[in-house]
């Protein structure tokens, strides 16, 4: 089961993955979305500090970020970044 607090209180992956929304808001009219996905899973961690294991994942614009799937226990997540917000929410 994924360990949002783990992944929300982990200040290296929020500075990548708001580097990243910030590139993307000045580029979003020349740069493809789907650059940023390998960017953004590789930056998200577990509790142990291991890459977290993820299956279909896909970009989202608005808000900025990603969906995926955890493996084991097949739940859909969204990670976003917001102007004001940064978090993980359980969208299945």
């Amino acid at each position: 089961m994924l360990n949002y607090n783990a992944v929300i209180n982990n200040t290296t992956c929020l500075n990548i993955v708001t580097d990243l929304f910030c590139r993307w808001l000045d580029e979003h009219e020349y740069e493809d979305i789907n650059d940023y996905v390998p960017h953004i899973v590789k930056a998200v961690k577990d509790a142990n500090g291991e890459p977290l294991e993820m299956t279909d994942i896909k970009p989202c614009k608005r808000p900025f970020g990603i969906k995926f799937t955890t493996p084991c226990d097949g739940k859909r997540w969204q990670l976003k970044r917001t102007m004001t917000t940064w978090g993980i929410i359980r969208i299945g």
